[in-house]
């Protein structure tokens, strides 16, 4: 005879939902309601929040359409096309010390580029409502404010032009801004002109709160001597963390670099705004600190080196003026493009999120870098590079420990050159006199495992090599040489930036300010979440300082660590204390849960045999609410006809992801989904798998129901080797008044097996 326990009732709801938890949900989008940006203030105006017009004055002032990112090389920029015909206008009001700042891009539109007249000239012109007063003999200022010349604009091709101009001869007055581009009709074929991002903004005598946000890719916490590592590997974080305050117990949302960076700059957790593996990107739904600051006037940029967030459907553009990426990018090139940006944003706020990606594997560190480390202890094949990375992932066993440390040498040399390069980007804030009005963070979205716990690189697990971070901050009321030994994540960010600059912190946020740590007012002991990951099981987890709880869904296993007295995680305390690990898994249960029911399918990708394609029909006899896709190509496809969806996709492995997938979520009380599938036209009885796990179905055909799926499928993984296929799976969604039920028999026997019964 089994005891039921609160426990067995937590850990039932978290097992039975896992696969619901685990994706992302469009769904968690019900339960949260974005603030609306507050009215930008009167001293900086973002013309791209305005809706301009074209034509001329005698014209119809038909709007013009909304602005669009523009990629020109490797940087992306939101403004316009400019119009064959007319002009882009914009009402503007002019006050002391005004300037007008905007990008100008061109690209050839064909290989024909000879330009015949009448010359191609670009401009940009004032025009006051009403006549300005000048003192008598005077003549009023010209409205060209600006011109560009036709060979100007050929030898700036696929590239953007900065520019930064007074507009002290029209202060004060009220009037339109004119952005023109003459003889454009005539070499339209030949010619595209870009507008990007015009801003008026007024220097003010006040001092700025500029806002340098870095995010070190894959470094791990015990890689810097602050938190006990080499101490030639960061001599200029261990400087910079003398002059600022140190958090020792800071983890980060994910072991990966999406959701993880996500939720630094919306502050909240990746699940509930979809940045995870099943959306590939972080959606447009989605407060990020740059939309935030931005409606504050303060010039934005992204300089990132990792596709996840520099990819043309990454979403991390959201509220940034521009974004720069490239993908093969070291610490230093960025770092330079940060002084680019800064120097041209000094006489504005600003915030720049500047990401390295120099720790993350491959590991081949500069040849100086590696003389500059020393050579390593042991000797191994992996001298002066590692990019074993796929055959290190799958080993069974351990390689021998001296090529172990030899690549973990080599990881030391790749954080040893951010070290370097972030040592420099901290000498020029000071050198330009910017240290003292800029809060500078210095963060990672994630550590790296050297087979702490018998895996290698990140993304598998939750284990704290993998999850606690390095937590620097620097400037506003931050203190010199503090250590705050408190927990805190990465959601910490997003309301720490905001507290900076004197902006209101929107409620409802998992984070906190920091700065509540420093003048005493931070809540007691807090919990901090952080979930998903790209290969293994599904997980999730919870810090209530020193605890850890660890959720595995698809093995079916909690585990608890003590972090103080076991900082390696190595020893599982949760069967002695079950009253923790209830209080641990409440916590996530009531934190991390979405409501919704849905179907998910599910067509990976392989990397061993040629595209297959398949085509279906998925019906709900009781209606279909919603339906819900993620990267799918040109070459997918998929029609909604009342209560049947019928799809026709490839298994082509060119896409930012592993699969294709199409969220269901049934009308209510629909319970059942009706399938059939078939792989090139045929039925393939070992690619079709629609009960949630590895189990087959030979006919190609099945009805399936919400309960069929109790505990959440073994998701599968398109690995080389394993064939494409579609998988289905179902998940009840979670309501309060569901705490309350009792076990049926199955779930009963299967929370035997999983130990949480008493």
């Amino acid at each position: 005879m089994f005891v039921r326990t609160r426990l067995t009732l937590v850990l039932y709801l978290l097992i039975r939902l896992a696969v619901l938890l685990l994706l992302v949900s469009p769904l968690a989008l019900s339960c949260i309601t974005p603030s609306e940006p507050e009215e930008p203030p009167l001293a900086v105006l973002p013309l791209v929040l305005l809706p301009p017009y074209f034509g001329d004055e005698t014209e119809i002032r038909d709007p013009f359409p909304q602005p669009e990112r523009i990629w020109l090389k490797e940087e992306s920029v939101e403004g316009w096309v400019a119009p064959i015909e007319g002009k882009l206008r914009f009402p503007v009001q002019i006050r002391e010390n005004a300037r007008l700042s905007f990008r100008l891009g061109s690209v050839p539109v064909s290989s024909d580029i000879s330009i015949e007249a009448p010359e191609l000239v670009v401009r940009v012109e004032y025009h006051p409502t009403f006549p300005l007063e000048v003192e008598s003999g005077e003549e009023p200022p010209s409205p060209v404010i600006y011109e560009l010349t036709q060979r100007e604009i050929l030898n700036s091709f696929h590239a953007w032009i900065a520019a930064d101009i007074s507009l002290e001869d029209f202060t004060p007055s009220g009037g339109e801004l004119h952005f023109i581009v003459e003889g454009l009709e005539d070499v339209a074929d030949s010619v595209k002109v870009f507008w990007g991002h015009p801003t008026v903004y007024h220097p003010r005598e006040r001092r700025f709160r500029n806002v340098l946000l870095i995010g070190v890719d894959t470094l791990r916490a015990d890689a810097l001597s602050i938190y006990g590592g080499l101490p030639e590997v960061s001599p200029g974080l261990q400087a910079f963390s003398e002059r600022s305050t140190v958090f020792d117990q800071a983890r980060s949302q994910s072991s990966w670099t999406l959701p993880s960076f996500a939720s630094m700059i919306t502050g909240r957790l990746p699940s509930s705004i979809g940045a995870t593996v099943y959306t590939g990107h972080l959606p447009e739904r989605a407060n990020t600190i740059g939309e935030k600051l931005r409606s504050y006037g303060y010039a934005t940029e992204t300089i990132c080196t990792n596709p996840w967030l520099g990819n043309n459907q990454s979403g991390f553009e959201q509220g940034m003026d521009a974004l720069w990426y490239r993908d093969d990018a070291e610490a230093q090139a960025a770092v330079h493009r940060a002084y680019d940006f800064i120097t041209r944003s000094m006489s504005r706020d600003w915030f720049c999120f500047i990401h390295l990606i120099d720790p993350h594997a491959p590991f081949d560190p500069p040849r100086r870098i590696l003389n500059e480390l020393g050579d390593p202890s042991a000797e191994g094949p992996y001298r002066f590079s590692f990019n074993q990375i796929d055959d290190w992932k799958t080993l069974e066993t351990p390689p021998p420990d001296n090529e172990i440390q030899q690549v973990l040498h080599l990881y030391n040399g790749e954080v040893l050159n951010v070290d370097t390069a972030l040592k420099d980007l901290f000498e020029f804030l000071v050198v330009n006199g910017l240290d003292r009005n800029t809060l500078v963070i210095v963060a990672s979205d994630h550590g790296e495992e050297f087979f702490d716990h018998g895996g290698f690189e990140h993304g598998h697990t939750l284990y704290d090599e993998l999850v606690r971070m390095p937590l620097i901050i620097h400037g506003g009321d931050f203190p010199e040489g503090e250590r705050i030994d408190s927990s805190v994540g990465n959601t910490d960010l997003f309301p720490t930036i905001l507290e900076y600059a004197d902006i209101d912190v929107p409620e409802g946020l998992p984070g906190i300010p920091l700065q509540q740590y420093i003048s005493g007012d931070a809540p007691g002991n807090r919990f901090i979440f952080g979930e998903g990951n790209t290969r293994g099981t599904h997980k999730k987890f919870v810090v209530e300082w020193p605890y850890k709880c660890i959720m595995d869904y698809v093995l079916r296993q909690a585990v608890v660590y003590d972090l103080e007295n076991d900082p390696g995680e190595t020893i599982d305390i949760h069967e002695d204390n079950p009253e923790l690990t209830y209080n641990l898994a409440e916590a996530i249960a009531g934190t991390m849960l979405p409501d919704q029911t849905a179907f998910h399918v599910w067509i990976t990708i392989s990397y061993s045999e040629e595209p297959k394609r398949f085509t279906g029909t998925l019906r709900i006899p009781g209606g279909i609410e919603n339906v819900q896709d993620f990267l799918l190509t040109d070459d997918d496809h998929y029609t909604v006809d009342d209560n049947t969806i019928t799809f026709d996709f490839s298994s082509r492995n060119d896409i930012l992801g592993l699969y294709r997938h199409l969220l269901i979520v049934p009308a209510d009380d629909s319970e059942i989904l009706e399938v059939e599938v078939l792989i090139d036209g045929e039925v393939a009885p070992n690619r079709f798998f629609p009960y949630g796990n590895s189990t087959p179905e030979p006919s190609g055909s099945v009805t399936v129901e919400i309960d069929d799926f109790p505990l959440g499928p073994e998701l599968p993984q398109a690995l080389e080797g394993l064939p494409a296929a579609c998988y289905i799976w179902g998940v009840r969604g979670y309501s309060q008044e569901y705490i309350a039920v009792e076990h049926d028999p199955i779930t009963q026997e299967q929370l035997d097996a999983l130990g949480y019964v008493q």
